[in-house]
C-alpha cells in the first residue's frame, strides 16, 4: 500500500477510565495451588502432543470457552501467556494477561510479575521494562509502595541492557521509586496518589522545600491568583526535574483545569500548551515508544488524553519515504487531548 499523497483513517474509541481490574462480582474464584497445576500439567499435555495445532493464540481462545471448566480455562489463558512471552510476542502475552486479570478474582501483581521474569528470560528486556513502568502507575494510587517494589527491580535488573534514552527514562523512575519509598505520608498522598485536595493540608505542616507552597495553595482563591500558584507548582517541577518533578508539576495541572473554562484567550493558549506539554512528558517518562502498545489512554475530572503509539502500514519500497520503519510500518506517537467523549477521527496525511 503506497503512503505518500494516500490519507489514513485511524479510528479511536475514547471511553471511560480503566482500572487495574474489573471490579465485578462476576469475576471467578481463581483456582486454589493444587488444582491450579493440576491444570496447568494437563493443558501442558496437550501442546506437548500436539505443538502444532496448540500455540499461545489458539490457547487463548480456549480460554474464552465458557463451555470448559474454569479451571482449565484459567490454566490455558496462563499457558498462553507464558508461551507468548516466550516466543517474543508481548501483544498476545499482555492480551492473555488481561483476559485473566478481567475473569478471575486474581492477584495481578503475581500475574505481571511472572509475565515480567517470563519477558526478561526471553530477552525482551525492552518490553519488561516498559511495562513495569506503566504498571507501576496502576500501583501507586493505592498507596501501598510495597507492590511497587518488584516492578521497580525489574527495571534495575534490566537497565544496562537498554538503549540511551530508555536508559535515561528507567533512571528517572528508579530515582523516583526511591523518592517515594522515603518520602512522607503526606508527600505520597499529594504526588503518587494525586489526591492533593486531601494531602495539602498535611504537606503545609511538615518540614518539606513544598511545605510554603502548599500553604500558599489553600491560602488563596481568586483565579489570577491561583494562576500565579500554579505557575509556582510548574516552576518547581521543572527545577526538580525528572519523573518527581513531573508528579510536582500534575498540581499545576489540576489547577489549571479548573481554571480553562474561565480562562481569557492569552491564558486559555498558555494552560493548553502546558497540558500538552505535561502529556508529552508523561508519555516519555513512562517509556511509551511505537511498537509496544497501539493506544493507552487515563481519564481525569475534565478531560481525557489519550497517548498513541500506532503501527501504520506503507509501502516499504517507497524510497521517497523518510520516516522510521520497522516490518514495513510507519510508527507514530504522539498525544490527543480529547475534550468530549465518543468516537473520534484522527485523519493523517502525508504528502
Amino acid at each position: 500500500m503506497g503512503w505518500v499523497g494516500r490519507t489514513l483513517l485511524l479510528m479511536m474509541c475514547i471511553c471511560c477510565g480503566l482500572s487495574l481490574r474489573a471490579d465485578s462480582p462476576e469475576l471467578l474464584p481463581a483456582p486454589a495451588p493444587a488444582q491450579r497445576a493440576f491444570a496447568i500439567r494437563q493443558v501442558n499435555e496437550l501442546c506437548q502432543r500436539h505443538p502444532a495445532d496448540y500455540g499461545p493464540k489458539r490457547l487463548l481462545e480456549m480460554a474464552g470457552d465458557e463451555q470448559s471448566a474454569a479451571h482449565l480455562r484459567f490454566a490455558a489463558a496462563y499457558r498462553a501467556m507464558e508461551m507468548a512471552a516466550a516466543s517474543g510476542d508481548v501483544k498476545l502475552s499482555l492480551s492473555a494477561l488481561s483476559h485473566l486479570e478481567q475473569t478471575y478474582d486474581v492477584t495481578s501483581l503475581k500475574l505481571r510479575e511472572h509475565l515480567l521474569k517470563a519477558l526478561m528470560d526471553a530477552s525482551q528486556r525492552r518490553a519488561a521494562v516498559i511495562l513495569a513502568m506503566r504498571w507501576s502507575e496502576d500501583f501507586y494510587p493505592a498507596g501501598d509502595l510495597k507492590q511497587v517494589t518488584p516492578l521497580a527491580r525489574a527495571v534495575e535488573k534490566c537497565r544496562d541492557d537498554l538503549s540511551p534514552a530508555l536508559r535515561a527514562a528507567a533512571d528517572a523512575y528508579l530515582e523516583d521509586y526511591q523518592h517515594a519509598m522515603k518520602a512522607d505520608p503526606a508527600v505520597v498522598t499529594c504526588l503518587y496518589q494525586q489526591r492533593w485536595a486531601e494531602g495539602l493540608p498535611h504537606l503545609a505542616k511538615i518540614e518539606h522545600p513544598l511545605a510554603e507552597l502548599a500553604e500558599n495553595d489553600l491560602s488563596v482563591q481568586a483565579d489570577d491568583l491561583r494562576m500565579v500558584i500554579a505557575d509556582r507548582w510548574w516552576q518547581a517541577g521543572e527545577q526538580h526535574g525528572g519523573t518527581t518533578g513531573w508528579r510536582i508539576a500534575s498540581r499545576a495541572i489540576e489547577i489549571y483545569r479548573e481554571l480553562l473554562p474561565r480562562a481569557g484567550v492569552i491564558e486559555r493558549e498558555l494552560i493548553s500548551s502546558r497540558l500538552a506539554e505535561h502529556e508529552s512528558r508523561r508519555l516519555k517518562a513512562l517509556g511509551y515508544l511505537p511498537g509496544l502498545s497501539r493506544q493507552t489512554w487515563r481519564e481525569n475530572s475534565s478531560q481525557r488524553a489519550s497517548g498513541i503509539a500506532a503501527d501504520l502500514e506503507i509501502d516499504r519500497n517507497d524510497d521517497r519515504l523518510e520516516l522510521p520503519r520497522t516490518g514495513g510500518h510507519v510508527l507514530l506517537r504522539g498525544y490527543l487531548l480529547i475534550t468530549e467523549p465518543g468516537r473520534h477521527e484522527l485523519t493523517i496525511t502525508a504528502g
